[in-house]
């Protein structure tokens, strides 16, 4: 993985956007104080990539900021890949993965699901967070990673890398399917031990069969003769079906005279309640016709009486409409007045407000004053700062000359040096060279070398202390802006001021005028009563007219009562009127009812006596039928019997033939058995290749040689030859009685005192070994087809050597460049910096963290 371009915002100490392109980079080391930001652009690099850094969740979104975001694009096995991370503050984290076609656009590879993705960007990598940072990072205080974990940790970390995780899948699909072939064969077991448990009731099915067929011939006798006797009772039931239908008949016409005697009973009985209802109210006619002359009297006086009562309700209603119009005139006088009264209150409260603008706007003035005081300096500071910016401008190009003189002479005196004793002729000019004359020329370059040193470093301090200027000068013109800002702010506050104090002025001026008079002439017209005068008019005259008319409201509701309690009368002589005539009709419909009633009482009584006899007669005939239910019963029961035995027969006889077809079927399983036996036996087999300790453990023995190698030849450097490191993958168990040998991954280093173990060492030494094991680890890994580690980061590893021990290690960092595509080393040791030919500088600020890319 070899990162290109760097984008990151409201990402931990950077606030505002940050932008690094690592296109032309190919060594360089991040600098800055302590807190600044520098380990943050790691942790912005692998939160992209696998979403995990020192930091998780929101704890990485800046504090002044709503959001965190990454985008890193970098280059893997010749493809160019975006991904982009966005973690909203209290909200879900979104992730985007991209790869660059050929035609400049983007084409997604994110799946539907963030979880999905994650695994997607990590299989195109074929590794993950914790290998990544194992292998290529020097994290801060992590750089002992792989050496602090423990052996059967360090092995499996070692196999991600080296891609042998695959052959985890393997195994699994082994076991997986050794797994099937068990399940197979212990349901093939079980099928064995069924067909050999029916196999051995044989006989017993044989005897079963004979037994059960004598039984079925027996049933079927028994049910033929059941059948008969059925028959013959069901004759004699279609007899007695005969007698039942002449019976219901005979019912049927007894329960229909009686019916038709009821009814002429009920009709006779309703004929004299109506004419004894008639006669009693012949009795009433001297008392019937008196109601009804007052009832025509009492109307009369009605009449009168309503015609008075509505020219009462109209006047009423006029009268009502008046006084509603005095209501609305005097309510629309109190609202105005309320509406008066509150403006007053407004026009008192705004007069108390102008005195408070008119001391704010003094106020105001004083302060803008004083601001344009503060920036009449600014033209100054822009001067400054332009013969600063010259100044620096020349230091650096003077740095640049001197660097490249300096080269150039180094490069001389490693010519000389690199010359033989017997060399004749000089390098440099190809005139003779003698001893003497070498030695001379080595001085003198010495000497010059010392020479641009001092002028070097002389240069670089005055540089420091004008760039040191030049941020002062330009943090001191950032604050006059500022100051610039808050005076236009005050500029709009003052015209603000103004205009409201203006319009405060007119509001008062206005109400003086017009609100005031009009208050004292709404307060004397409701005081005086002095409107609607033409409504109040208008109501004293209805109020006189109402008078005049004597309208009795009780007098009228006794006559509407008294007339409804005698509206009846008339009803009653109109019935009276009938009742004569309707009484004679009468008696000669209760006569004819009479005749009708004794004849249907004589009729009832034959069909009673019919019905009777016949009833009897089929009780008798009913008592000497046999039981038909418990006969049709008795038959099925004969029936199901049979055909249980029939089926147990065919059932018995299937069974006996069955068993010749199960001992076929047991030859043909048996065979199987064996054959998934075989097959299980290979899979463990397999599963035993493909486990820790079979192939993957042969590839990590043939790989560690390897790195063994690579990191002695780095530790020869670092140590002067000191120290050397083993790895050691085997060693005996705790168990004295077990003669195999345990699996292991230990770290042995070698000194001028013996052979001892990784974790006795601390401090240089221990960073040296890390230093070189995961150099040659990643130089190793790079060489192969798995996850190429193409990037090297050493975080602050620097800090616990000596200077010689710094200075041993900036010579294995540029000995190994050529075997990486970037290096990137972080650092807050001055004297470092200069070391690199690129230099990530960060700073902090108000505003958070900021990034500058200096070339030396």
């Amino acid at each position: 993985m070899i990162p290109l371009k760097l984008q990151l915002e409201g990402f931990l100490s950077y606030r505002e956007p940050v932008e690094i392109d690592f296109t032309p980079i190919t060594l360089a080391c991040i600098s800055g104080p302590n807190g600044a930001g520098k380990s943050s652009l790691l942790d912005a690099i692998t939160w992209a990539l696998f979403g995990q850094a020192r930091r998780r969740d929101d704890a990485l979104i800046n504090t002044a900021s709503d959001m965190a975001q990454v985008a890193l694009e970098f280059e893997y096995e010749g493809h160019r890949y975006r991904v982009r991370r966005v973690k909203p503050r209290g909200k879900s984290t979104l992730l985007e993965f991209a790869i660059l076609q050929e035609n400049g656009s983007w084409k997604s590879l994110a799946e539907r699901k963030m979880r999905l993705t994650q695994a997607r960007i990590e299989q195109e990598l074929r590794i993950n967070y914790d290998t990544f940072v194992n292998a290529s990072y020097f994290l801060q205080n992590r750089a002992d990673n792989f050496a602090r974990l423990r052996p059967a940790e360090r092995k499996e970390v070692l196999a991600q890398i080296l891609g042998l995780t695959e052959w985890d899948a393997y195994r699994e699909a082994a076991r997986a399917r050794r797994r099937e072939v068990e399940e197979e064969l212990q349901h093939l077991e079980g099928r064995l031990a069924e067909v050999a448990a029916e196999i051995a009731h044989e006989d017993e099915y044989r005897r079963e069969q004979a037994d059960l067929e004598r039984q079925l011939t027996h049933a079927t006798a028994q049910r033929e003769a059941q059948e008969k006797a059925l028959q013959a009772a069901q004759q004699q039931q279609a007899a007695l079906e005969a007698q039942r239908r002449l019976v219901a008949q005979l019912q049927q016409q007894w329960e229909t005279h009686q019916a038709t005697l009821n009814r002429l009973q009920e009709r006779l009985n309703a004929r004299q309640a109506e004419r004894e209802r008639w006669a009693h109210l012949l009795e009433r006619a001297q008392e019937i016709r008196e109601q009804h002359q007052r009832w025509r009297e009492v109307r009369a006086q009605l009449d009168e009486w309503e015609t008075r009562a509505a020219q009462y309700a109209t006047k009423r209603q006029a009268l009502e409409g008046h006084r509603q119009t005095i209501a609305q005139a005097r309510a629309r006088l109190e609202q105005e007045r309320e509406t008066l009264l509150a403006r007053r209150a407004e026009i008192q409260a705004l007069e108390e407000q102008r005195h408070a603008w008119q001391a704010e706007a003094k106020a105001l003035d004083t302060r803008h004053k004083e601001l344009l005081a503060q920036l009449a300096h600014r033209e100054e500071l822009k001067a400054q700062q332009q013969a600063l910016q010259e100044r620096l401008a020349h230091l650096q190009a003077e740095l640049a000359r001197i660097e490249g003189e300096g080269k150039e002479h180094r490069q001389r005196k490693e010519q000389l040096e690199s010359l033989v004793p017997e060399a004749s002729h000089c390098p440099l000019c190809g005139q003779p060279l003698t001893p003497d004359h070498r030695e001379q020329m080595l001085a003198e370059l010495d000497a010059a070398l010392e020479g641009l040193r001092q002028r070097f470093v002389a240069l670089k301090a005055e540089y420091q202390e004008r760039l040191q200027e030049a941020r002062q000068v330009e943090q001191n013109l950032r604050d006059l802006a500022q100051v610039e800002a808050q005076e236009r702010t005050l500029a709009a506050q003052r015209e603000r001021l103004q205009a409201q104090m203006a319009q405060a002025e007119a509001t008062v001026a206005q109400w003086a005028a017009q609100g005031a008079p009009r208050l004292r002439e709404v307060e004397r017209l409701l005081e005086q009563e002095a409107y609607a005068q033409e409504a109040r008019q208008a109501l004293q005259a209805l109020e006189e007219e109402l008078r005049a008319l004597g309208y009795d409201a009780q007098a009228h509701e006794q006559l509407r009562q008294e007339e409804q309690r005698l509206r009846q009368a008339g009803e009653e002589l109109r019935q009276l009127e009938q009742a004569q005539a309707r009484l004679e009709t009468l008696e000669r419909e209760l006569a004819d009812l009479q005749r009708d009633l004794t004849r249907q009482q004589e009729q009832t009584t034959q069909a009673q006596a019919a019905y009777q006899e016949a009833a009897q007669r089929l009780t008798e005939a009913e008592a000497s039928l046999p039981d038909l239910h418990a006969l049709e019963d008795d038959l099925t029961r004969q029936q199901i019997e049979e055909n249980r035995l029939r089926e147990a027969v065919a059932a018995a006889r299937q069974r006996v033939a069955t068993i010749e077809r199960l001992k076929e079927t047991r030859r043909t399983l048996e065979a199987q058995r064996s054959e998934l036996a075989r097959r299980i036996e290979e899979y463990k087999l397999l599963e035993q290749a493909f486990g820790r300790d079979g192939v993957p453990a042969l590839l990590i023995e043939q790989i560690l040689p390897h790195i063994e190698e690579e990191a002695n030849a780095l530790l020869d450097r670092l140590t002067d030859g000191a120290l050397q490191v083993r790895f050691v993958t085997q060693r005996p168990y705790k168990d004295k009685r077990r003669e195999d040998l345990k699996e292991t991954l230990d770290i042995q280093i070698s000194d001028r005192y013996g052979v001892r173990d990784y974790e006795m060492y601390s401090g240089g030494e221990a960073f040296r070994v890390n230093f070189a094991i995961r150099v040659a680890l990643a130089k190793v890994l790079a060489r192969r087809a798995g996850a190429r580690l193409q990037t090297l980061v050493i975080d602050e590893g620097f800090g616990s050597q000596d200077a010689q021990g710094r200075q041993r290690l900036l010579e294995a960092i540029h000995t190994i460049r050529s075997d990486f595509a970037k290096i990137l080393v972080i650092t807050h040791i001055e004297e470092l910096k200069e070391a690199f030919p690129y230099r990530i500088e960060v700073e902090k600020t108000p505003n958070g963290s900021r990034v500058r890319v200096v070339t030396q």
